[in-house]
């Protein structure tokens, strides 16, 4: 069995992460607006805009956790596949380069 750690960009702009092992599943339970305690509840619709395969529960929750840390510009890379970015914003603001 894989995991998936996806990104969901919500109506209001902001970014939902989590991870799950049937995505297809959880995007419909999303969507219904099933769990009214849901983060997403109340920012719908949403759309996918990011997903990752894991082998384990423990790497997709560390990964989950990892971007979840991290701040809107970070997660807008990850999204748009700029690495090189990604590396920028991981730096301290006062770390120059050599």
């Amino acid at each position: 069995m894989s995991y998936i750690v996806y990104i969901l960009e919500c109506a209001d702009g902001s970014f939902y992460t989590n991870h799950t092992d049937d995505l297809e599943a959880r995007l419909n339970e999303i969507n219904e607006a099933i769990n009214t305690r849901c983060y997403t509840y109340k920012r719908l619709p949403v759309k996918l805009v990011y997903k990752d395969q894991f082998p384990s529960k423990d790497e997709a929750k560390k990964s989950e956790r990892r971007i979840k840390a991290w701040d809107r510009d970070k997660k807008q890379a990850l999204i748009d596949g700029e690495w090189d970015k990604i590396t920028k914003l991981a730096r301290p603001k006062n770390q120059k380069l050599h």
